[in-house]
């Protein structure tokens, strides 16, 4: 009974690395452009954009919530940065920064403190922060204006030829990673996603501990507009359509339960890389449109929802059983 339980367990946490190394392996095998140089580069870049809004998606699934507004975030975040660069670059940078920061704390405020279920509220602010971005933009592109080196090397620079936005990720990553498992604040995080009500009777102060979840959130979908705006010199009102879906399905994958309580940062790394390579795979095969591209996304998505729940409907009925014996 303790090997099935530990084998879920490890099942469950270790399921987007399974899922990364075979494709990557077929991807070698099958497509000769995958394993260059300039494509994992690429590849590296594309999945920084997804892979910071990821990591701040972690926190809040852990305690248990839910933020759909990640993509809106991105698009205005996005243009308060392509119109702020005609004025300052620090300005640019910063103020789409605190923006996402004062949205996810407006977020987790009106999920703890009036009671309304997250997704209401996340779904709420998508359509409003998208509206917004209409309104902003007259429907057009804003273009990034006397853009400096600063600012273009947060979307098209390199260190050592590997791209910065890769290594903002990997440093969001570790700095995601060392707080959940190192700091007060991170076991707050599994306790208040573990349960909830035990967690205010131990102390924990749980509607701090997710609203900061919701601010850490809206930083990392802030970032991820600003190296969006970066890389294409422009920012749109359509930008970060659909990254919710595809950020809740990395961190899923990555071993995160949407009931709250489970996850680790490291399982969000290879999600996050997994749902990059099949988009990569999508765009070498070529012969697939992006409307069924999106379909198949779509169902993996549900595919993974429904494993991770078939999986943790069994540990719980090995748990039921063990308590009965």
């Amino acid at each position: 009974m303790n090997r099935t339980k530990d084998t879920i367990v490890w099942l469950q946490e270790k399921s987007a690395i399974i899922v990364f190394l075979v494709l990557f392996l077929i991807s070698s095998v099958r497509y000769t452009q995958f394993f260059t140089v300039t494509n994992l580069m690429n590849l590296f870049r594309q999945s920084s954009i997804i892979g910071v809004i990821a990591v701040g998606m972690t926190f809040v699934i852990i305690t248990g919530c839910i933020d759909l507004s990640v993509g809106s975030i991105v698009a205005v975040c996005g243009i308060i940065a392509a119109k702020m660069c005609s004025v300052n670059v620090a300005a640019a940078i910063f103020i789409p920064l605190l923006a996402g920061a004062c949205i996810g704390i407006i977020n987790g405020a009106f999920v703890t403190k009036l009671k309304v279920p997250p997704w209401i509220t996340s779904l709420s602010m998508m359509m409003c922060l998208r509206g917004i971005a209409y309104i902003m933009t007259n429907e057009s592109s804003v273009n990034v204006q006397k853009v400096s080196v600063h600012f273009q090397m947060i979307g098209r620079g390199e260190i050592i030829g590997i791209p910065v936005p890769g290594i903002l990720f990997l440093l969001a990553v570790l700095a995601g990673a060392y707080t959940l498992k190192y700091t007060k604040f991170g076991r707050s995080v599994y306790a208040v996603g573990g349960n909830l009500e035990g967690a205010r009777m131990m102390g924990i102060r749980s509607d701090r501990t997710i609203i900061c979840a919701y601010m850490i959130c809206g930083v990392g979908a802030a970032l991820s507009g600003l190296i969006l705006a970066s890389r294409l010199g422009a920012a749109r009102s359509t930008a970060g359509e659909l990254y919710e879906m595809q950020v809740i399905a990395a961190v899923v994958l990555g071993g995160t339960l949407l009931t709250g309580g489970v996850g680790h940062m490291i399982g969000t790394l290879f999600g996050v890389f997994t749902m990059s390579m099949i988009t990569n795979i999508f765009n070498m095969q070529g012969n697939i449109s992006t409307w069924w591209q999106n379909v198949i996304m779509g169902l993996l998505i549900l595919l993974i929802v429904i494993m991770q729940a078939g999986l943790e409907q069994i540990k719980m009925k090995k748990n039921r059983g063990k308590i009965l014996c």
